[in-house]
């Protein structure tokens, strides 16, 4: 799952969104409650614009017993 988001300079969070989904709707939520969790600092007093965008992707593995996939 790739999410889509913006921190403002505050560290407030906007726009969260799925730029590509994993295809399974509970892993896809559960990405978006993860950043929505979050706690952002400010960001840096030197950084010249209102926000940043980020995109992140969350990578889902499943391991078995013994520790293969």
């Amino acid at each position: 799952t790739t999410v889509f988001y913006t921190i403002k300079k505050d560290g407030t969070l906007k726009n969260v969104s799925i730029f590509k989904s994993s295809g399974d709707k509970k892993t896809d939520s559960a990405a978006i409650k993860a950043v929505k969790k979050t706690k952002f600092r400010p960001l840096p007093t030197g950084f010249d614009k209102d926000s940043i965008d980020v995109q992140f992707t969350f990578d889902y593995n499943v391991y078995g017993k013994n520790g293969k996939q």
